[in-house]
């Protein structure tokens, strides 16, 4: 969804803004009669004092149709929130509890002669963060430490990098815990321009409105990505973007690409930047006017270009104009423009992008070169909390899939088609290493999605452990490749019965009949459940989720009631005959 144009005329320049000027955006926002399409909450327990971080969190949601509503807990009640059964932390639903901490604030990070503990403090921060993690589905947000005021030794240096490193080791494991380095805000940013040494005393206020504002941006971004927001694709241009120099007119051996000498070290370097990204899982594609074969031979030999072909999803290389063909990449790899982001040097391209495609986020190559590795160095709108192998396989997956469509195009039988793909589905319930692609399917899944409920992979962590949920996964592979865990089925027994709490289809898989073999196991997972004699199923209507509004009774399963255009079903077990088809071959994964 575009933003409109009464929200866009509100919101300040993305570029950090004045803090009177953010403030003053998000309450004309907030007076605003909009019908936010997207909502979240975040709860922040802290040990300073960080509330300008509200309205700044706001902003940043409101820029991607999303209201976040903000509580602040008491200004150091944090341990004792934690803890306390019926308090909110554990007792409403947050999208992301922050825990929000300074050493020069807390006690136990120092001993009597005033030297950093740090195996205290991190010891410390893992068990708030272990009691978070059990009593609630939330992603936890941790930020890193900045050195304390008093401390000016080597050996305290040394000791915060050891308790910083701590830190993020508490974010490796399953993409439940974010941590988010204020190290690297203060080098972003300088120290006097991101510490206020002044308000550091005063008011228990360390963070100037820029590092706050930093702040709030990657929170925003975790939140959008907790709702399935984040960007996907990483359209770019070539000439003055991927290298300098023109390829058609400077040819091969013209072009600024060398490793270790300017300007080419510039384009060299934000050409590794584009492959982590890729490798993280965003699509890379070109929107380039060039002529085709020129650029496919920088990408094929040229002996300093670090992205490949193999590194890319799709690429529209003509003489067409970039509007057209963003809109035609965004068709072929199914994916709506809201999700790209186009990267050009020319300020006549990218303005035409932008009043052409509003849908589009547009960045446009710095003038002073040397700039551009921060375009994106700085640019959170690809966040994701955790990478999971679906997303280091991302590119090939959509490489496999012209392979397929081009094998389609050659055959006119559909049947013999999908039987020459030698599909084989697996199965069953998803460990614990599933969860998390698993809640990234919740977030992203709309078109064949029946009941659209969105989970974090604390809330589904929490239902794989319980004796009453069921939380199953399926992945798939054909001849040309592996697509992946890129479908999930969610039951739920509710004494008698059973319900499908959640069933979805990544659009990916889509017209291969997979649908059945899933509904099908499914139907053998609610018959574990002892005491079940019948699966209640239900179809709760979305803008984007109308094509599979009979899926269900067409599959045998007797409609009961509803408020239109809901619909509840049941499905007695005992006769319950879904079959897949006979093309499809089963793994299947054993139940508990």
């Amino acid at each position: 969804m575009t933003l409109p144009e009464t929200v866009r005329a509100l919101l300040p320049p993305a570029a950090q803004p004045k803090l009177a000027d953010a403030l003053a955006a998000v309450r004309r926002l907030e007076q605003l009669d909009f019908p936010w399409p997207h909502h979240a909450r975040v709860r922040i327990l802290r040990n300073l004092t960080c509330e300008p971080l509200g309205p700044l969190l706001r902003l940043e949601g409101f820029r991607q149709l999303l209201r976040i509503d903000v509580e602040f807990g008491d200004y150091d009640t944090y341990a004792q929130e934690i803890l306390a059964p019926d308090s909110p932390a554990r007792c409403q639903p947050f999208d992301i509890i922050v825990l929000a901490l300074a050493l020069d604030y807390l006690p136990l990070a120092f001993d009597s002669h005033q030297a950093l503990q740090a195996e205290a403090v991190l010891e410390h921060v893992r068990a708030q963060v272990g009691e978070l993690r059990q009593h609630t589905g939330a992603l936890i947000a941790i930020n890193t430490f900045l050195l304390p005021s008093h401390s000016v030794s080597p050996r305290e240096i040394a000791a915060l990098a050891r308790l910083n490193a701590g830190l993020h080791g508490l974010a490796e494991p399953d993409g439940r815990v974010l941590a988010i380095d204020f190290g690297q805000i203060v080098e972003q940013l300088g120290r006097t321009s991101a510490v206020d040494a002044r308000y550091l005393f005063t008011y228990k206020s360390p963070l100037q409105p820029a590092a706050l504002q930093s702040w709030a941006a990657q929170l925003g971004a975790a939140v959008a990505s907790q709702k399935g927001l984040s960007k996907k694709v990483l359209a770019l241009d070539c000439d003055g973007t991927l290298w300098g120099g023109i390829i058609g007119e400077d040819g091969l051996a013209g072009i600024q690409l060398h490793p270790h000498e300017s300007p080419g070290n510039i384009h060299h370097t934000f050409q590794r930047q584009l492959l982590q990204l890729q490798q993280q899982g965003v699509l890379l594609v070109l929107c380039s006017k060039n002529n085709e074969s020129d650029v496919l031979e920088v990408l094929d030999t040229h002996p300093y270009s670090v992205l490949r072909r193999e590194h890319l999803a799709a690429w529209r290389i003509d003489w067409e104009n970039k509007a057209d063909n963003l809109a035609a990449l965004a068709q072929e790899l199914n994916i709506g423009l809201d999700a790209f982001v186009f990267v050009d040097d020319s300020p006549a391209e990218c303005d035409f992008v932008r009043q052409t495609l509003p849908a589009v986020e547009v960045r446009q190559v710095p003038e002073r070169i040397h700039l551009l590795p921060d375009l994106l160095h700085h640019y959170f709108g690809f966040f994701k909390v955790a990478a999971t192998d679906e997303d280091a396989q991302r590119t090939h997956s959509y490489q496999a899939d012209r392979k397929r469509r081009t094998e389609a195009a050659q055959t006119t039988n559909l049947e013999e088609y999908l039987a020459g793909l030698e599909l084989v589905a697996e199965i069953g319930p998803a460990t614990e290493d599933e969860i998390a692609r698993i809640a990234q399917l919740t977030l992203r899944t709309n078109q064949f999605n029946l009941t659209t409920r969105r989970y974090s992979a604390g809330d589904l962590e929490r239902l794989r452990q319980s004796p009453d949920w069921r939380v199953l996964m399926m992945k798939v592979r054909d001849k040309f490749g592996d697509y992946g865990l890129t479908a999930t089925a969610i039951l739920v027994r509710e004494k008698t019965h059973a319900r499908i709490d959640a069933f979805l289809l990544s659009c990916r898989i889509l017209g291969r009949r997979l649908e059945d073999a899933l509904l099908a196991e499914t139907i053998r997972a609610a018959q574990t459940f002892e005491g079940v004699s019948q699966l209640a199923a239900e179809f709760l209507p979305t803008a984007k989720n109308a094509q599979v509004s009979d899926f269900f009774a067409q599959r045998g399963f007797m409609l009961q009631s509803g408020d239109a255009p809901q619909k509840h079903y049941l499905l007695d077990l005992s006769q319950a005959t879904i079959r897949h088809a006979d093309f499809i071959t089963i793994k299947r994964r054993s139940q508990p």
